[in-house]
């Protein structure tokens, strides 16, 4: 199972998943740093 950190941009209304413990400072769609960190997520990888 993988973490992952959830992030949505202001702008863009880009949703984007970094693993977790890394921090988004700007948008990787639209290089804006209005971004807001949504939580954490666990992905279940079905093939694994």
């Amino acid at each position: 199972m993988a973490k992952w950190s959830e992030y949505k941009c202001f702008d863009c209304d880009q949703i984007f998943l970094l693993p977790a413990g890394n921090k988004a400072s700007t948008c990787p769609r639209c290089a804006s740093d209005r971004i807001q960190y949504g939580g954490d997520r666990q992905l279940v990888d079905e093939n694994s």
